[in-house]
């Protein structure tokens, strides 16, 4: 949760050893910063990467290993601490070659790694022994010791928070330059998409398209192939969710009038199979073309989309969740409500803080979640509301603590990371982060950001890198890590634990718009729930054997 800078010098306090904690069937990762010539880092060999159960010996996996390459910031957000210039996001499979431009690091004599543990299911409770051997070009040797204890309980396999990242087959091949026909998907091109579907689910959030899953031309669905695809990705994947392939102009030209009938069909099958295999709720419809509402027409149009879900729901016994992208409370009042339309509200942070901890805000998200609707966050390029900066001016000019998030590149670790404590107060179950995917790499560097980008994956492509592949952002690691609190905070609060779960989180997250940049705290309070969490299974196993 540091980003390190290129330099020549260790940072101060850099940890010469390092304990970590993570539960069965989560992600635990640490960086290796190493120090040496630069002509020492023209290769680096991983001689050992390895954790050794104290006790019996077992090994976990080997880490995987990337290099923390620099992305280009051209501005910073107007509010966003990190100024415009060059910073590691992106990271590189360490095998990959890169070029010496593109390393600035490197060249300071500085190299930043990224290592990622996986701890199986299968992995034994307890304390192991980790080790980190790296020999560089010029014979030399660098060593790094840790510890990782494994808690004695499972992450959940599916994610807790219901997270649609705004990848979708036509970004990702425009990025790669590659032709999109949905009709005409080379082997290439579908192994490349499986890729990002892939890492998405690594980092447990799901796509927002899968082109598997997109119907016919003519608007039907293969049943069989589209069940198949189903299970690939909510089961096998263990994606948390993704949107439901229709759309205003594809594959109907008039899905609310002419064509109605077969836009029905083809939404009803799509409920049934959802229904078949246990995974109703995990697709949403989203209109993206609707995403962000701002006019009379366009509220008539989802109330008519709203009207005609219903329709098929009643009609054929299925669930079909509309997700508008837009708060209960409307801009004015001419646009009217979308009650009894929307059944998830996608709010952004700004609109949520506005509605619920603003003095003057009407609480309309609870009314509608009292109502049966879900409330997810809209995490879009939105610096924090005028009357919220108001209220704050000690931090007039750079955010740094208690803002509404916002995350994109500009801003502090802290700002992924804190805001799924607090989700669960105002009950919000799911997460939107839209347009993800950066733009295309050019020579010498990775991608070319705005300090409110909101991608968090970059494209490698064949005329740059060799081959095509998604490469991950730091800040996707921090929301994977922001993801897995989320789930040890639902632990906790299943085993019941809600009211010690909120005195801890209260510490330092007390709502949306109040929280501290204080990382020790936030990490001493995971420790906390997880040594609780691992108490009451012990406590319930031993009550269980009498």
């Amino acid at each position: 949760m540091r980003r390190i800078e290129a330099t020549a010098s260790p940072p101060a306090n850099l940890k010469e050893t390092t304990a970590l904690h993570a539960a069965r069937g989560e992600w635990e990762p640490l960086q290796a910063i190493l120090y040496a010539s630069p002509a020492a880092f023209k290769t680096v060999i991983v001689e050992e990467a390895s954790l050794i159960h104290a006790e019996t010996g077992a090994l976990l996996p080997t880490a995987r290993i990337y290099r923390q390459m620099d992305v280009e910031i051209t501005a910073g957000a107007e509010l966003g601490p990190l100024p415009a210039g060059r910073h590691a996001d992106a990271l590189v499979p360490l095998e990959v070659p890169t070029s010496p431009e593109a390393d600035s690091a490197a060249q300071a004599g500085c190299q930043r790694l990224w290592v990622d543990f996986f701890v199986p299911y299968t992995a034994g409770p307890g304390r192991y022994h980790g080790r980190l051997s790296f020999r560089l070009a010029d014979g030399s040797s660098l060593l790094a010791k840790f510890t990782l204890d494994v808690w004695d309980f499972d992450m959940p396999a599916t994610p807790s928070l219901h997270s649609i990242l705004g990848i979708t087959p036509e970004a990702v091949s425009a990025a790669h330059g590659l032709p999109w026909d949905p009709a005409r998907i080379s082997l290439r091109q579908a192994g490349l998409l499986n890729d990002y579907y892939d890492l998405l689910a690594e980092h447990r959030v799901g796509a927002e398209r899968v082109h598997t899953l997109l119907p016919n031309a003519d608007g039907t669905i293969s049943m069989e192939k589209v069940e198949f695809s189903l299970r690939k990705h909510l089961l096998h994947r263990h994606a948390p969710a993704t949107a439901l392939p229709i759309r205003a102009e594809w594959p109907f030209a008039a899905p609310l009038h002419a064509d109605r009938l077969r836009a029905e069909t083809c939404l009803a099958d799509y409920g049934r199979l959802l229904e078949k295999i246990h995974q109703v709720g995990r697709m949403p419809v989203i209109l993206d073309h609707l995403h962000h509402p701002a006019d009379e027409a366009a509220y008539a149009t989802l109330r008519e989309w709203g009207a005609f879900l219903n329709e098929v729901e009643k009609k054929h016994g299925v669930k079909l969740p509309l997700l508008v992208t837009t708060s209960p409370v409307p801009a004015s009042k001419k646009l009217g409500r979308l009650d009894g339309v929307a059944d998830i509200w996608a709010l952004s942070a700004a609109d949520l803080w506005t509605d619920m901890e603003w003095p003057g805000g009407g609480h309309e998200s609870a009314v509608r979640r009292q109502a049966g609707d879900q409330l997810w966050l809209a995490t879009r390029p939105q610096q924090p509301p005028a009357e919220w900066v108001r209220r704050h001016p000690e931090q007039a000019g750079k955010l740094h603590h208690s803002h509404p998030p916002v995350l994109g590149p500009s801003f502090p670790p802290e700002a992924h990371r804190v805001f799924t404590w607090y989700l669960a107060k105002y009950g919000i179950t799911g997460l939107l982060h839209e347009k993800a995917l950066a733009p295309a790499p050019q020579a010498g560097a990775w991608a070319a950001l705005t300090g409110m980008d909101t991608a968090m994956i970059y494209p490698a492509t064949t005329a740059q890198h060799g081959r095509d592949f998604p490469v991950a952002s730091i800040r996707l690691k921090w929301l994977r890590e922001a993801l897995e609190d989320y789930d040890y905070l639902v632990l906790a609060r299943d085993l019941g634990l809600a009211d010690r779960k909120r005195q801890i989180t209260e510490t330092f997250a007390r709502s949306l718009g109040d929280w501290d940049a204080n990382m020790p705290a936030l990490m001493a309070a995971r420790f906390e729930l997880a040594r609780m969490i691992e108490q009451v299974l012990k406590r319930r196993q031993t009550a269980a054997s009498y």
